[in-house]
């Protein structure tokens, strides 16, 4: 959600009286998203761990690109990843599965690895819970 509809979607939350814990993208980073924020709410969102890869960006934006999204990368690196891997086993699904976990890919992103349930190994966010007004970073 971008911080205009998820601003929309807190208050109807709120007015629905909505308790449950909410998980928002990187929008929760915008203080006018955080300043939104109802009081009590229990909000969490998450960002990227490291900034995105400004030569990635720089060549997007030679190619017309003018708004680069922050998970741009990340993305990028699965439609990469997904060509390579079918290259190497068609589309039977466990095949896949199986040559997945055996790749390490350095990509526009960062190092890839999966763990042996298909998970990337490492995480690349941080979540923030926002409480009173201010972002705060979950340990």
């Amino acid at each position: 959600l971008y911080t205009n509809g998820g601003t929309t979607a807190l208050a109807q939350a709120k007015d629905l009286g909505i308790k449950t814990k909410i998980l928002f993208p990187e929008t929760g980073e915008d203080p006018a998203f955080i300043k939104a924020v109802p009081a009590g709410m229990d909000l969490v969102y998450y960002i990227q761990k490291s900034p995105s890869n400004p030569e990635f960006v720089a060549k997007l934006q030679a190619k017309g690109v003018q708004e680069v999204p922050g998970c741009s990368p990340q993305a990028y690196d699965a439609m990469k990843l997904t060509a390579y891997i079918m290259s190497k086993t068609g589309t039977n699904p466990d095949a896949f599965a199986d040559e997945m976990h055996k790749v390490s890919y350095e990509g526009v992103s960062g190092k890839n690895v999966f763990d042996a349930n298909g998970d990337l190994a490492e995480a690349s966010f941080v979540l923030k819970r926002v409480e009173n007004g201010k972002a705060t970073e979950i340990k």
